[in-house]
């Protein structure tokens, strides 16, 4: 098996008593695996010699994404319709840690984008979409928060909210009114699991080129994305576009016990990074950044 070297800088996971959610004892639990930023950070996880499980609704795409994995055999698929039975989800996380062993990390990616006027949108609809983004999120922080799936102190969930939870968009209305509920809860939840050593952290990126932003064509015109890449010092956002990934957590060592949502306007200090590319965190700020030594480092923004 080939793995991404590990990063050479000592981090202090040891001194603090918890364990360090990336090691290859770990194993990480990745919804919206079948694509997009899901499927980005299940392969830096693998190359990594991380242990994987794989879930989304289709299995089909779960398959498309173990076969791009260079240690096929440290990935595990289990599809799911999260929002199906979120009162199941424990139950559901059980069988699953009978298989691989307790869980070190939850990253909770799966979801959907809804852009619509506020006053053309139907209550069905927005059921839909918060169930997708909010509900099965939260209740797969409350599965792994329980002490027979988690691996212990130094676990970790992350969820991914948006930028447009501070910068508001035309037509993102109901879209942003739940990715900031999970920013609410990521506080919350966090303070009430601090004393086991359980962590929980969000990341607020903005607009990434995945298939969800490429099935909006008609709003997300290519005019549109040159318009916003060029907004951007490095140039726009796609998965995969650099060998090296790192998104999904920013946890300093004083904040552990208090839920961190990363941004343009945070200061980063060691970051446990799980996916995307190094390039994105250079990209929120016009602060120094040194992200390029390893997936553990310092930055500021």
């Amino acid at each position: 098996m080939r793995h991404l070297q590990r990063p050479t800088q000592i981090h202090r996971y040891q001194n603090l008593g918890m364990i360090d959610p990336l090691n290859n004892d770990g194993c990480i639990l990745i919804t919206g695996a079948g694509s997009g930023i899901g499927q980005t950070t299940a392969l830096q996880l693998n190359m990594m010699g991380v242990k994987t499980v794989l879930v989304g609704r289709k299995q089909s795409k779960l398959e498309a994404t173990a076969a791009m994995l260079e240690n096929r055999d440290l990935a595990y698929i289990y599809p799911r319709d999260l929002g199906e039975d979120p009162d199941g989800t424990t139950k559901w996380m059980q069988t699953i840690v009978a298989e691989t062993g307790p869980l070190s990390g939850l990253v909770c990616l799966a979801g959907e984008q809804m852009i619509a006027p506020v006053g053309r949108v139907k209550a069905a609809q927005v059921q839909t979409l918060f169930t997708n983004n909010i509900f099965s999120s939260l209740f797969l922080a409350q599965a792994f928060a329980d002490r027979r799936i988690n691996a212990g102190a130094g676990s970790a969930i992350v969820f991914v909210a948006s930028v447009s939870t501070r910068q508001g968009e035309k037509g993102l209305a109901f879209y942003a009114a739940g990715k900031s509920a999970l920013l609410g809860f990521m506080k919350s939840f966090a303070k009430e699991i601090a004393a086991r050593g359980l962590r929980v952290n969000t990341v607020t990126p903005g607009l990434v080129k995945t298939p969800m932003i490429q099935n909006q064509s008609k709003v997300y015109t290519a005019a549109f994305l040159r318009e916003h890449e060029a907004a951007y010092p490095l140039g726009g956002w796609r998965t995969g576009k650099c060998q090296r990934c790192n998104c999904v957590s920013a946890v300093g060592e004083k904040q552990l016990d208090d839920g961190q949502r990363t941004d343009r306007r945070r200061r980063i200090s060691r970051l446990i990074l799980f996916a995307y590319n190094t390039d994105c965190f250079k990209r929120f700020g016009k602060g120094k950044t040194d992200l390029n030594a390893a997936l553990f480092g310092e930055a500021t923004n």
